[in-house]
């Protein structure tokens, strides 16, 4: 019942997204970009939108758990130099980000009471932007509070 809004900053083998998310789920779950000739056409941001969702649906839900699940699971699948991993998400009153390989920063913006995600800070001098920390979950709510999740990766460094 929530429209879902993701960007992703990175790159990963499709491959990859692909086996975690299962055919099952991809035949009630198909991409809708680029399908003309899938699965070579298919976009990884896609496919990461996908995992992600499925990985939310699977813990009932609960966006924090299934984040963190999705994002573990790739941690095991994918080498330390090829984790690009990098997006947002919300469902239209929330904001959830991960940084990993990439830069990426926010802002909360106090007048407007809106939170805003960049991998790159627009112009200098244009709000309080401040720097992710790499491997945490980040939950930017409406009431400007932000909250950080460490995704505890120390077991991951293949």
């Amino acid at each position: 019942g929530k429209t879902w809004l993701f960007g992703h900053n990175g790159g990963m083998k499709k491959q990859v997204l692909i086996d975690l998310i299962g055919e099952d789920y991809l035949v009630d779950h198909p991409p809708v970009v680029c399908t003309d000739n899938p699965p070579d056409t298919w976009i990884d941001s896609e496919l990461y939108f996908i995992y992600l969702m499925k990985s939310i649906e699977e813990r009932a839900w609960n966006v924090e758990q299934g984040i963190e699940h999705g994002l573990l699971s790739l941690y095991e699948v994918i080498s330390e130099e090829d984790r690009y991993l990098n997006f947002f998400l919300t469902d239209g009153t929330t904001v959830w980000a991960f940084r990993k390989g990439t830069s990426l920063y926010y802002r909360y913006d106090d007048l407007t009471k809106q939170s805003y995600v960049s991998s790159t800070i627009p112009q200098e001098g244009q709000g309080n932007w401040k720097e992710f920390p790499e491997n945490e979950i980040a939950v930017l709510k409406p009431d400007g509070e932000i909250q950080f999740i460490k995704l505890e990766v120390e077991y991951y460094h293949r």
